[in-house]
């Protein structure tokens, strides 16, 4: 939950209304924050620490985020003792939609989406650990988390652009015939160090669950895979753990193609920085060895896809 900047005097005030109304004990205790999507406001309620989240972008797909992040968190205190610390849900109101949630102790891992420099070995590894207690966690009320498979139309929203002619639908049906065969996991969906908050002696929590959803297996891999970088080494760390056999190795490069297309819309709507001019560069080369990853790694074989 790194913060991108200020809040409105009016937007704070509105967000004070609905957070009385939904809970009169929530005393605020930091200044309102925002991110990118969401405002964020620290607070305490019978003497705990507790912060509640609202979402500032207006896009339908935001609001259904935090109405599906309700849904997970409803669905998670269900299903026992989750593997990795996440917090707990106290409160919340789909209708508006705001959701007040256990204050996670910790420092997060570190302040950004991107890494400005190289994410340290060790760092890396702690969330790859954690990702994977989550991909490892079965129990059968987590089939009621919806699940985030509908691959005709994400890939369809990828920039067309940088596809050619039919590439687009023939990604969307080898992700669905893949999932077909090896089934879903659960994925974090935005794993990246600001959403890891880390304090000695402790696992590593993880938090934002907007994105957290049955997936295609090697969607977390893949955010990991493209906000580290082009370094080899961290990299290799990473698609060590897509697991064996060349299934698993093809869901991981159809995630990263699909992770790698939304960071490349998402950067050409910001600000044209010199920061994000070089990112997107290095994005769109990165696009470009996911796509022939995926080609090599869907070849056809006795157990393998038939992309062409």
């Amino acid at each position: 939950m790194s913060t991108a900047g200020g809040v409105d005097a009016r937007v704070e005030g509105r967000v004070r209304s609905r957070l009385h109304q939904l809970c009169p004990q929530f005393t605020p205790s930091g200044p309102f924050s925002c991110t990118e999507t969401s405002i964020i406001v620290p607070g305490r309620v019978a003497g705990a620490g507790v912060v509640a989240k609202h979402p500032i972008d207006t896009r339908p797909f935001w609001q259904a985020r935090t109405r599906h992040e309700i849904t997970a968190y409803t669905v998670i205190a269900g299903a026992g003792e989750p593997p990795v610390p996440l917090p707990r849900m106290l409160l919340a109101d789909p209708a508006l939609p705001l959701i007040v949630l256990t204050m996670m102790p910790g420092s997060p891992l570190g302040p950004d989406r991107y890494p400005v420099g190289p994410l340290p070995p060790a760092h890396l590894d702690w969330l790859l650990d954690a990702t994977g207690f989550l991909h490892d966690w079965h129990h059968p009320a987590l089939r009621a988390i919806p699940a985030d498979t509908d691959y005709s139309a994400q890939f369809q929203a990828l920039p067309p652009d940088l596809f050619s002619p039919g590439e687009l639908s023939a990604l969307a049906a080898e992700a669905a015939r893949l999932t077909s065969r090896i089934g879903t996991q659960l994925e974090h969906g935005d794993a990246h160090p600001g959403n890891a908050l880390v304090q000695p002696g402790s696992p590593l929590a993880l938090i934002d669950l907007e994105l957290l959803a049955p997936r295609l297996p090697g969607y977390d891999l893949a955010v990991l895979w493209t906000i580290t970088g082009p370094s080899p080494d961290l990299r290799s760390r990473i698609t060590a753990r897509t697991g064996p056999g060349p299934q698993r190795q093809a869901a991981f490069w159809l995630n990263a193609i699909l992770v790698t297309g939304r960071e490349i819309l998402s950067h050409r709507r910001s600000a044209p920085t010199a920061l994000h001019r070089d990112r997107l560069a290095r994005l769109l080369t990165d696009l470009e060895e996911t796509r022939a990853r995926a080609r090599q790694a869907m070849m056809p074989g006795p157990d393998q896809g038939h992309l062409t």
